[in-house]
């Protein structure tokens, strides 16, 4: 059963095509490719609405255009990540 969590970003930030998800018997795993405005994700913050009611974690792995990426495990107690700032 799906939760009742939802994924937020910046409001500059769009798809660029629909997610894809892929439901395995013991999780759900979406990727997704954005469009965050001419700053990009950097300095903004990516949020799971709903996940503090919960006793799910969410892995979040992002990659930049550049190649760069980080991998974060969001926890209930804390549903937000802020990315890095890139240098």
């Amino acid at each position: 059963m799906r939760l009742p969590v939802v994924l937020r970003f910046s409001d500059e930030t769009r798809d660029v095509v629909a997610p894809v998800p892929q439901e395995f018997s013991d999780s759900l795993v979406e990727g997704r490719v954005l469009d965050a405005g001419a700053g990009g994700l950097s300095g903004k913050r990516i949020e799971f609405v709903g996940l503090q009611a919960t006793i799910t974690d969410v892995m979040v792995r992002v990659q930049m255009l550049d190649g760069t990426h980080s991998t974060t495990v969001m926890h209930p107690s804390q549903p937000r990540v802020d990315i890095a700032t890139s240098r």
